[in-house]
């Protein structure tokens, strides 16, 4: 992931007027920088920055993960821009600055993030894998846990955490939670209309490329282009209202499945609404856990493929309440269509037992719960629970 990821050819040229020794002489220079935008690896490395000038000039940047050699000078010069390894899975970005008299200017340079690579002997991964949300990783699978620091509780937030398939360039399931702070709602969608984030002002919803992801296995605007299917969102919009920050990360266009228009705007919505509910409902749950996927891993479970993403042929959520120290779960399937379905339906014919879902999508719910606990409510479903 070290190399570089050429985006453009930026270059800036400013014409600088100065006298000279002969009062009667003037002489105008210039002051080029040909700069290449970049993104770079985690694993960081050298970038080489070019300064064409005549005049004197120095040059910095304003993270201490980036270092520059040399940082001033006279004339024709290269300079070394030296990046470190980015252990973090998030992005992060470094300025550069030229500067000489009154001329200053920045250019932003991304070091992507360290991607987590889960297996048995992954230590890394564990941190995230043990969480009760989380349910058990497929081999050779990418585990990515999409964290916002909250300035409200002072402390960094798990928004959500995902399983990504590098060859099906899809998500698998991604998991959170709603308690007394995540199912708050202090943002809208429609807020993002002229609003300003990470130097970017948008005019509508924030989509982005996933800077979590190595580029080789991340999904662009050009995957779901033309597509003839929405932008369908895993974990939706309205599941992370509680900060402009996590509302921001459901963008990412790694959290978007091509889904039949009608299923997702009039269908498969009203499940999400309903789950949000019940996050949001004291009286109904100290803490709920949200688990959502697609079936992926069998070609038989996929529709077809679209500019090389998976169509799903089913939608499925797997739900764990704990209220006053009791546990129930519920799983859902919803098969990826149109016909059948009418808005306002009941979402009682598609609720199951946890271990019913297990056995039609292959994947483990839970399974970091303890055993006893485990077994009683993925065996037992219980529709007075939820309904």
């Amino acid at each position: 992931m070290s190399r570089l990821i050429l985006k453009f050819i930026f270059a800036i040229t400013l014409c600088l007027g100065f006298v000279a020794c002969s009062k009667d002489e003037d002489k105008t220079v210039e002051l080029s920088i040909p700069q290449e935008s970049t993104v770079i690896g985690s694993e960081g490395g050298t970038i080489v920055l070019k300064v064409v000038a005549n005049i004197t000039w120095l040059i910095e940047v304003n993270q201490n993960w980036a270092s520059l050699d040399p940082s001033y000078g006279r004339g024709n010069t290269d300079v070394n821009l030296v990046i470190s390894k980015n252990s973090d899975i998030s992005s992060r970005t470094v300025k550069v600055t030229l500067k000489s008299g009154s001329f200053s200017q920045s250019v932003e340079i991304t070091q992507e993030g360290n991607a987590v690579v889960p297996s048995p002997s992954d230590g890394s991964a564990k941190k995230w894998a043990d969480r009760l949300e989380v349910p058990e990783l497929k081999a050779g699978n990418i585990l990515h846990p999409v964290v916002t620091y909250e300035s409200a509780v002072a402390d960094s937030v798990l928004t959500y955490i995902y399983e990504w398939d590098p060859n099906r360039l899809h998500i698998r399931w991604t998991a959170f939670y709603f308690d007394s702070y995540t199912s708050q709602k202090n943002w809208t969608r429609k807020q993002w209309v002229g609003a300003k984030y990470n130097g970017v002002t948008y005019d509508g919803d924030p989509w982005h490329d996933d800077m979590y992801l190595a580029s080789s296995m991340r999904t662009t605007y050009d995957n779901h282009r033309g597509n003839g299917y929405d932008r369908g969102h895993m974990v939706a919009s309205g599941d992370r209202l509680y900060s402009m920050a996590a509302n921001y990360e459901t963008y990412s266009y790694s959290n978007m499945s091509p889904q039949l228009a009608a299923f997702n705007q009039d269908y498969w919505v009203q499940l999400e609404d309903k789950v949000q509910y019940w996050g949001a409902t004291r009286s109904f749950c100290d803490t709920l856990y949200v688990c959502k996927g697609a079936t992926i891993d069998n070609d038989e479970d996929i529709l077809s493929v679209v500019k090389s993403l998976p169509v799903p042929k089913y939608y499925y959520m797997a739900v764990m309440k704990i209220k006053d120290g009791n546990y129930s779960a519920a799983g859902f399937l919803m098969e990826h269509k149109t016909e059948g379905y009418s808005k306002n339906m009941s979402l009682k014919p598609f609720a199951m037992s946890i271990d019913e879902l297990e056995s039609k999508t292959g994947v483990n719910f839970f399974h970091n719960l303890p055993d006893d606990i485990e077994t009683e409510i993925e065996g037992n479903y219980k529709e007075g629970d939820w309904f």
